[in-house]
């Protein structure tokens, strides 16, 4: 399941396409969004900057290879093979890299882009909000917020590894 999840995402990420079409709408610089306050345009504005990520493209591209080394693995264990352990340590081990490398690319590519988050978010405030956290606070609560969810995606890996590698999963590949 991780695995086909992982290789929609990575062939959603290896498009040319600058920005999706649901962040199309998205009010150019210097526009007003009337309806909106500034954390719609915060959430905005961080998700296009990090679909411009410089390196999102080469992260989409290795989800593509570590979701399929979990296909890969996982039909080893279905068909019992003798190697299939090493193969699922070696897929969950490479998921955990990967998912800790995205988490981080993306906090920095945050971090980077601070300066530009902030005239995002000014230049589409509604009319009459002036009221908003700084920028180096938003960013900071980001960035927590993505390493967070990026170490409950490295603890799903680490449990099926553990689960993987029991005495009850070798027992089965043994007869």
């Amino acid at each position: 399941m991780l695995g086909t999840c992982g290789i929609g995402n990575g062939i959603g990420g290896l498009q040319d396409r600058a920005i999706p079409e649901e962040l199309d709408s998205a009010p150019q610089l210097g526009q007003k969004k009337e309806s909106a306050g500034w954390q719609s345009s915060v959430a905005q504005g961080l998700m296009v900057m990090l679909w411009d990520m410089p390196l999102r493209r080469p992260l989409a591209a290795a989800n593509l290879v570590v979701s399929f080394l979990l296909i890969l693995a996982s039909s080893f264990l279905v068909l019992r093979k003798s190697t299939a352990l090493w193969w699922i340590t070696q897929a969950l081990l490479a998921n955990m890299v990967w998912t800790l490398g995205e988490a981080v690319a993306q906090c920095h590519q945050l971090w980077v882009q601070r300066a530009r988050l902030a005239r995002f978010v000014a230049t589409t405030l509604p009319k009459g909000q002036s009221t908003m956290p700084s920028t180096q606070q938003m960013v900071l609560t980001y960035m927590a917020v993505l390493l967070a969810l990026g170490l409950v995606r490295v603890s799903v890996y680490a449990w099926l590894l553990r689960r993987a590698r029991s005495p009850e999963v070798s027992a089965l590949l043994q007869s």
